[in-house]
């Protein structure tokens, strides 16, 4: 007896397309210093005491680099919040 696979299934069932947002480069942003209170060489310097700790062993779920990692760790430390306040 031949079943068809597709028949129960419905448009509902099926998966949304994976939407991935672009993540800024904030090492290129002109503001570094008054958005994470360290300079960048600063900021690069750590990231290599800490690399190993924060890399994650794959790429699944277009998971954060360990720069990134880092930078909103910083982020937070500066001021207490994710997000840009106004000062």
């Amino acid at each position: 007896m031949d079943y068809d696979v597709n028949a129960y299934s419905s448009d509902k069932d099926a998966r949304r397309p994976k939407i991935i947002r672009h993540r800024p480069n904030y090492f290129d942003d002109l503001d570094f210093l008054a958005r994470f209170r360290l300079s960048k060489n600063t900021v690069e310097t750590l990231l290599d005491q800490v690399y190993e700790d924060l890399v994650y062993p794959t790429s699944r779920n277009n998971c954060l680099t360990p720069k990134q990692q880092l930078l909103l760790a910083l982020r937070y430390y500066a001021n207490g919040n994710f997000f840009n306040c106004c000062w």
